[in-house]
């Protein structure tokens, strides 16, 4: 069974397609028509990094890191997309991300959002590079999967007209799209997924939802061994400290009241030294001492493998610049 596209309405166009079921006629059913042509957006979307256009498409639309870790996803994601008004309503701030892997996922205020890109709302374009083939082995199912997973995780977050304006104003959708061409739209990839044969074609990283890039790092780090986690957000070493001594500081704070506490304790009450009032606060403040020395020395080692973790990563890429100018260099010279 062929996949298919879940749009059959045109948009920008008052004219409605045929609605055939395409398990019922085992054929494609078509996504809805832009006014750009399949010609035209190859011609926009190709860049001089992608040699075809599987490239760019998987590119645009792999999200094979998180797949990795798709038996864990349910540690960061419950399955919940908010819409956009409710993202503002929570106080968060919607960034701006070309990368399909940071789609949805969020930390503290932050929530990053891939603008839906225009090739996906292109009828020719969608149904000869997403939807031609039977194999659910084969690379265009895995990006028809993509595809739609990431089609889906729109239509959750554009629900009312309000989270259409926020989008469009936010640069999240094309310009020229209107709100009656969205309700089309969105109803028609809605029918599609939750149809029972299409759950098959969702990639799995968009059954989560919302993920928590905090502990997409922990994941990663302790699954994947990866030192710099799913995504490395430190831009410097002061907010590595400012992020690690926050936590600590609140932490010994309340061991400075505890203290505070057991030792006032101790200086008005009269007994025995055994006492196991005494020999609580002794212990406690052993324990907290070592818990202060062992965070330190903790902190000191994780700041010392993050710098040779970006001594590595800068030799590697200098070395992979080097290898790529040697052959052009010796062709120079041969000539």
């Amino acid at each position: 069974m062929n996949p298919s596209s879940p749009i059959t309405s045109s948009v920008g166009n008052s004219s409605k397609q045929a609605s055939i079921s395409p398990y019922q006629s085992g054929q494609l059913d078509c996504p809805f028509n832009s006014k750009v042509s399949s010609l035209e957006t190859e011609a926009l979307i190709l860049r001089p990094i992608h040699k075809t256009i599987k490239d760019f498409l998987t590119d645009e639309l792999s999200v094979s890191r998180l797949n990795k870790i798709s038996k864990y996803l349910w540690l960061a994601g419950s399955g919940k997309v908010r819409p956009l008004h409710h993202q503002i309503v929570t106080e968060r701030e919607i960034i701006i991300t070309e990368s399909v892997e940071l789609h949805l996922c969020w930390q503290k205020t932050r929530m990053y959002i891939k603008p839906l890109p225009k090739f996906l709302l292109d009828h020719d374009f969608f149904v000869a590079n997403l939807c031609s083939t039977t194999n659910m082995k084969d690379e265009k199912w895995t990006l028809h999967a993509n595809a739609c997973g990431f089609l889906k995780s729109y239509t959750q977050l554009i629900v009312h007209e309000s989270d259409f304006r926020i989008a469009q104003a936010g640069m999240l959708i094309p310009e020229k799209l209107t709100w009656d061409d969205w309700r089309k739209y969105s109803a028609e990839v809605d029918k599609y997924i939750c149809d029972h044969e299409g759950q098959l074609r969702l990639n799995s990283r968009y059954k989560f939802g919302e993920l928590r890039i905090q502990r997409l790092n922990f994941i990663y780090k302790f699954r994947i061994k990866e030192a710099r986690g799913f995504y490395y957000g430190y831009t410097s070493y002061e907010t590595f400290f400012r992020t690690n001594f926050g936590w600590m500081a609140l932490v010994f704070a309340y061991f400075s009241i505890v203290l505070s506490a057991l030792q006032t304790s101790l200086t008005t009450y009269n007994a025995e030294e055994n006492h196991p009032l005494h020999m609580s606060a002794y212990w406690f403040g052993v324990a907290v001492v070592l818990a202060v020395a062992g965070s330190t020395v903790t902190l000191v080692a994780l700041f010392v493998i993050m710098v040779l973790d970006n001594l590595v990563f800068a030799v590697k890429a200098w070395k992979k610049k080097r290898d790529i100018k040697k052959p052009s260099n010796s062709g120079a010279s041969n000539v």
